[in-house]
């Protein structure tokens, strides 16, 4: 039966987990962060909270990324990543669910605290470990399609969510998208997903047949790769990416509508650039198929550099046209850490590395937006901050030539 899959004849069964990773991120990822926006409004006046109160509970989310990301290694020497995962496509839509019936603040913490750890297991750890088992080539084609499904799911779920806001208001939204979560998560995660291609009796695609140096583990330990020049090249590079993706997803329509642009144009400038940011997953997946991981690695910042001057330059129309370049640098927060973790660290500790490098992201991630609202309220315009990361953008771009395959390797 599995021989059908096999890619020497017929469909490749992991292009099929490449599919069921997308439609996964698309109801995890793609509700929980890009749909937390249109709830803050409805949410706020209802419980009589500021909004600012009540985003804190992104914090906590990304807070929880964070963390389940650093401790990713010794969490899957323990659990699989299938069972985590199949706990968790059962905990989080329950939690979401759950959001309908808080009262207040601190219920809606803690159930953003559960939120924030089972979706963090459904994500870009877990699909990230299972397409290096599945792919040995077109990694990085695999990788771009499977976390597409964040943007496809985001501009999906946000036209959806809006809908039923609209109509039933915000609790009944989360008790129904909850359940379409659930009615999602569970065929995929409990039937169809397969953690390794031994499973059906496949070898990943482009494995080398018969031969054992393929199938070797290589690559330094983390204290080994923590002594080399690569791993805080890697370090500054992910704090980078964490803190410039983030304040340009949170300040573009706030920006343009400071410029005199009204808020419909400015959320069609929004809309165009989550479209950008699926196809370009895609892309810079492609592109280190194609022309490697630093030179990948390099176009993706320069899209940053250029997106934030399309921004700087927001006054001019065409301008906008430079912001949707930007999806390039922000596609580099999912798909670029794992090709990078390979690159430089190998496979023997990838997990744990791969890890470490999500954590970092997840850290400026959590306090990105802060800052750039806090710019703002200084100096009463976004300009200061969109200078700060042209200006990290940059060093990025000096940063990745740094960035070496580790020597210290052993193969077993």
């Amino acid at each position: 039966m599995a021989k059908k899959f096999q890619h020497s004849s017929g469909l490749f069964y992991g292009w099929i987990i490449v599919a069921c990773g997308a439609l996964a991120l698309g109801a995890t990822h793609g509700v929980v962060t890009n749909c937390f926006s249109l709830f803050i409004i409805p949410v706020s006046s209802s419980l009589g909270v500021s909004r600012e109160a009540f985003s804190v509970c992104t914090m906590f989310v990304n807070g929880l990324y964070a963390v389940i990301s650093f401790l990713s290694g010794r969490i899957y020497r323990r659990v699989s990543v299938l069972t985590s995962m199949k706990v968790a496509s059962i905990v989080l839509p329950l939690a979401y669910f759950s959001y309908s019936f808080c009262d207040s603040l601190t219920a809606f913490y803690i159930v953003a605290v559960v939120v924030g750890t089972s979706v963090s297991f459904l994500t870009f750890l877990p699909f990230t470990a299972i397409l290096s088992n599945w792919f040995e080539e077109k990694r990085g084609t695999a990788l771009g399609i499977c976390f597409m499904g964040t943007g496809l799911g985001g501009m999906l779920f946000n036209a959806g969510t809006a809908l039923l806001l609209d109509r039933f208001g915000w609790r009944s939204t989360y008790r129904i998208t909850g359940i379409a979560m659930l009615l999602i998560l569970i065929p995929i995660i409990w039937l169809v997903l397969k953690e390794r291609p031994e499973e059906l009796g496949l070898k990943p695609l482009g494995l080398r047949q018969n031969t054992e140096e393929a199938t070797a583990l290589y690559g330094p330990t983390p204290a080994q790769a923590a002594r080399s020049l690569s791993f805080y090249a890697l370090i500054l590079l992910a704090l980078i990416i964490g803190f410039t993706s983030t304040v340009i997803g949170n300040i573009v329509v706030t920006h343009l509508c400071d410029l005199g642009y009204d808020t419909l144009y400015a959320s069609n400038v929004v809309t165009a650039y989550l479209g950008a940011l699926a196809i370009t997953k895609i892309l810079l997946g492609r592109l280190y198929d194609k022309i490697g991981t630093r030179n990948g690695t390099l176009v993706s910042m320069l899209g940053f550099v250029l997106g934030f001057l399309g921004l700087l330059l927001g006054n001019h129309q065409w301008a906008h046209l430079l912001i949707l370049l930007s999806a390039l640098g922000t596609a580099s927060s999912n798909v670029s850490y794992p090709v990078l973790a390979r690159y430089a660290f190998g496979t023997r500790h990838y997990t744990t590395l791969y890890g470490f490098l999500m954590g970092t992201n997840f850290v400026t991630c959590s306090f990105a937006a802060v800052i750039a609202n806090r710019i703002y309220g200084d100096t009463g315009s976004y300009n200061g901050v969109i200078l700060l990361c042209i200006a990290l953008s940059a060093v990025a771009i000096i940063l990745v030539p740094l960035i070496r395959p580790i020597r210290e390797n052993h193969h077993i």
